[in-house]
């Protein structure tokens, strides 16, 4: 038989370490919809992504839905410099960056900042970036 001593915990939690900033929901929607041209937007209804009645920025804002933001960010990022950044949500907030785990072997530290920093300058405009660590209770 097993014993655990200590602090136990029903609750769920995510821990994670990246760099880069920390946005409201509500900006992230705004910023990404004005970079969507109209054939963007009907490509998203095309895949499937989005209903053919239905407003990006209405999906966005109801659920805050990750999957359109993705796809959103794949047809806006046509040099894919964005496709590695993770989007974590957390109430009314939303994390941007990427994960330290994700440094590639020949990559240093300036690299890594610098072209996540680009990459998220291209989808939201001059953003001060960071290190960032934080849990997430689910």
């Amino acid at each position: 038989m097993k014993i655990r001593n200590g602090f136990v915990s029903n609750s769920s939690s995510s821990s994670f370490c990246i760099w880069g900033c920390q946005m409201d929901f509500s900006e992230i929607i705004k910023k990404i919809a004005a970079k969507l041209s109209e054939e963007m937007k009907d490509k998203l209804k095309e895949n499937g992504v989005l209903e053919e009645d239905e407003i990006l920025e209405d999906c966005l804002s109801e659920d805050f839905d990750f999957a359109i933001i993705y796809e959103a960010v794949k047809l806006i990022d046509t040099n894919k410099i964005a496709s590695h950044l993770a989007f974590i949500r957390d109430e009314d907030w939303a994390y941007i960056g990427r994960y330290y785990t994700s440094i590639k072997d020949d990559e240093t530290g300036g690299e890594f900042r610098d072209s996540t920093t680009k990459a998220i300058e291209l989808l939201f405009g001059d953003q001060e970036c960071e290190s960032i660590e934080g849990t997430i209770y689910n």
